[in-house]
């Protein structure tokens, strides 16, 4: 990675609620930022962590922005995941990118809650819960490295390293498996009405334990994956 005093501009991809954009701003402290994200309020929640006048939150697409050669980095974390097709993101990162620029990007990974993903998705289409799911759409794009280095090329980027990284997580119980299947699987959870929610994350929990059983401590595992991604201009 080139020096920080060499990075001037930052353009962060899909900034959420304003998380990562603060822990940028800490290592960054005199350089520009730009955050983007789709979601208004995403936007607005953001702006108020960093009401600096070096930080700009903006509300735009990734797969339509229009920032070409502008940023010295561009990076993003746990954001990309929510987007099917990454191949017009990935080209507006090169066009946003200054010719000895970098790019950092972060999101879940082939693989990542596989079984919990299976499960949620048979549902979709069998059994009581179909009914809430009609044109449902997969809202997630875990891809691995060997989409994500073809799409770089394609792009114009040099994949310095594309990994994909396992991560064994842990819940304490199966009451907080059920939380994170709550709060995390939204697109899922949400289409169900509230007052049939809990049996239907019951119902995906007990199937989840039933093949991957708590640990002798009552702990459960879910296998994640993380794609991590640097890359360069050519």
């Amino acid at each position: 990675m080139m020096p920080e005093k060499e990075i001037k501009a930052i353009l962060e991809v899909g900034c959420g609620s304003g998380n990562y954009t603060y822990l940028l701003r800490k290592v960054f402290n005199d350089s520009r930022i730009w955050a983007m994200d789709i979601s208004d309020n995403m936007v607005r929640i953001a702006r108020q962590k960093l009401p600096d006048n070096k930080t700009e939150f903006v509300t735009a697409d990734a797969e339509t922005a229009e920032l070409e050669g502008s940023f010295d980095l561009i990076t993003s974390n746990a954001a990309l995941h929510w987007i099917i097709d990454h191949i017009p993101v990935i080209e507006g990162i090169a066009r946003s990118l200054k010719p000895s620029g970098m790019v950092l990007l972060q999101m879940g990974g082939k693989g990542n809650a596989a079984l919990i993903f299976s499960l949620a998705n048979h549902k979709c289409g069998n059994g009581k819960w179909s009914v809430y799911f009609k044109d449902f759409k997969i809202p997630y794009g875990f891809y691995g490295p060997e989409e994500y280095v073809g799409w770089l090329q394609q792009a114009g980027l040099t994949a310095n390293r594309v990994e994909l990284i396992p991560k064994d997580m842990v819940h304490r119980s199966k009451d907080d498996l059920a939380a994170w299947v709550r709060t995390t699987w939204l697109p899922y959870t949400q289409r169900i009405p509230a007052a049939m929610q809990d049996n239907y994350i019951e119902e995906i929990v007990d199937e989840y334990l039933g093949i991957c059983p708590p640990d002798q401590n009552g702990c459960t595992h879910v296998q994640m994956y993380r794609l991590e991604v640097e890359a360069t201009q050519k």
